[in-house]
C-alpha cells in the first residue's frame, strides 16, 4: 500500500509527500528494530538470570559435597601422623591401635574434589558465556576454572607418586577388617616393632603424607575459590549463602 502511494505521488511529482511517505517508513523500521532488540535483551536478561541461578547452586553443592568428603580427609591425615609418630617414638599405646591400623590401611586414599561445573562448560561452549553482564564474574569464573586444572595437575602428579608407594607399604601389614566409613572399625595385622625398626617403610609413609597433606592444601584452596565465586553469585541475585546451605 505504501508501495503504490509513493508511485502516485512521484507520477504527481508531489515531492513533500514522497519525502513524508519516507519518513513513515524509515520510523517503522526503526521502531521494528527496537521491537527487536528489546526482544532480545529480555530474552537475554531472562538467559542470563537462568545461568546465575544454575551457577550459584552448582557452586553451593560443589561447597556442601566437598564439605562432606573432607572430614573424611581430615581424619586420614591425622591416623596417618600418629603411624608416623608412633613409628618414630618407638611406642604405640593399646588405645591408639585402632587409629594406626587406620592410618595403615588408607594410607594414601583421596577424595577429588567433585565440582559442580556443568554450567559452566555449557556457557563455554555454546559462547552464552558473554550473556553474564558482569565483568568481574565472568574474570572469576575464568581464574577459578584456570585454578582447577592448575590444582589438578599438581594433585595428579602427588597421586600417582602416593599410589606407587602405597602398593610397596601395604606389603609390610594384613588388612583383616575395614569399612571405609569415618566410623566403620578397623583392624590389621602388623608386627609394630618390625615397621618401627624399618626405616624404609618410615620414609616412605613420610612421602606419602607429605603428598597427601599437598593434595589437601590445593583441594582447599580450590574450594575457597569456589567460595569466593559462590559469594560472587549470591550478591549478584540477592540470595543469603547461609539460608541457602541448610
Amino acid at each position: 500500500m505504501i508501495l503504490r502511494r509513493v508511485i502516485k505521488h512521484f507520477r504527481n511529482q508531489e515531492w513533500t509527500a514522497i519525502a513524508l511517505d519516507f519518513l513513515i517508513v524509515v520510523i517503522g523500521i526503526l521502531i521494528a528494530f527496537q521491537i527487536t532488540a528489546w526482544n532480545e535483551r529480555r530474552a537475554d536478561r531472562a538467559l542470563e538470570q537462568e545461568y546465575l541461578l544454575r551457577l550459584y547452586d552448582d557452586m553451593q553443592g560443589s561447597l556442601q559435597d566437598y564439605a562432606e568428603n573432607d572430614g573424611w580427609d581430615v581424619t586420614r591425615i591425622e591416623t596417618q601422623e600418629l603411624v608416623l609418630n608412633a613409628l618414630r617414638a618407638g611406642e604405640l599405646n593399646q588405645e591408639d591401635r585402632e587409629a594406626f591400623a587406620r592410618g595403615l590401611m588408607f594410607v594414601g586414599s583421596h577424595n577429588p574434589i567433585r565440582r559442580r561445573w556443568g554450567t559452566v562448560e555449557e556457557l563455554k561452549s555454546t559462547g552464552n558465556i558473554a550473556v553474564l553482564r558482569d565483568t568481574e564474574l565472568r574474570a572469576l569464573i575464568a581464574a577459578t576454572d584456570g585454578d582447577y586444572h592448575r590444582a589438578d595437575r599438581v594433585v595428579s602428579e602427588s597421586i600417582q607418586q602416593i599410589l606407587l608407594i602405597r602398593e610397596s607399604l601395604l606389603k609390610r601389614f594384613d588388612p583383616l577388617v575395614y569399612g571405609f566409613q569415618t566410623a566403620d572399625p578397623v583392624e590389621a595385622g602388623f608386627d609394630f616393632a618390625a615397621l618401627a625398626a624399618d626405616q624404609e617403610f618410615i620414609n616412605l609413609f613420610a612421602h606419602v603424607q607429605m603428598n597427601s597433606r599437598q593434595a589437601v592444601a590445593f583441594n582447599d584452596s580450590h574450594m575457597r575459590r569456589i567460595a569466593v565465586l559462590r559469594d560472587k553469585l549470591a550478591q549478584i541475585l540477592g540470595i543469603d549463602p547461609e539460608e541457602t546451605s541448610e
